[in-house]
């Protein structure tokens, strides 16, 4: 968990803009095939096993009804491809700025909640290139 926050921290600080537009992130890791949660940061909202496995899934490409039956306050959109991973990419319905951002590594499963300040500042951009950014290093690395 400390890598994934380090990594994403080191990199969005390091995008121009990001201090327009400050972000709370909460980092979520687990079992990438059922879903059970091994860590998450203080103030990470518990989500379903059942949830997170459907969201590990929609990124590996090998289940897509998590875009029509996402866990409950979310949305997705799409996934996108990365250098060594997909993103698969939503919002909060319930909490303004919120993105939700599931990335897959070799043996676990990455939920990132951002909270953004200010979104018409770039900031959701730099967001997605900061996760996927830590998603693909966790991946070289064998994580």
């Amino acid at each position: 968990k400390q890598w994934y926050q380090r990594r994403v921290a080191i990199t969005a600080g390091n995008e121009k803009g990001s201090a327009d537009s400050p972000a709370t992130w909460y980092i979520s890791i687990g079992h990438m095939t059922d879903g059970d949660t091994w860590a998450s940061s203080e103030g990470f909202p518990p989500l379903d096993a059942k949830h997170v496995k459907g969201m590990s899934n929609a990124v590996a490409g090998l289940d897509t009804a998590v875009f029509g039956a996402p866990p409950p306050g979310y949305t997705f959109t799409r996934v996108i491809p990365c250098d060594n991973c997909e993103i698969l990419t939503g919002k909060s319905k319930t909490v303004p700025g919120r993105l939700i951002l599931v990335g897959r590594t070799t043996g676990t499963v990455a939920v990132a909640l951002i909270d953004i300040a200010n979104t018409n500042k770039g900031a959701e951009g730099v967001a997605l290139d900061a996760f996927g950014f830590a998603i693909d290093q966790a991946v070289a690395s064998g994580i």
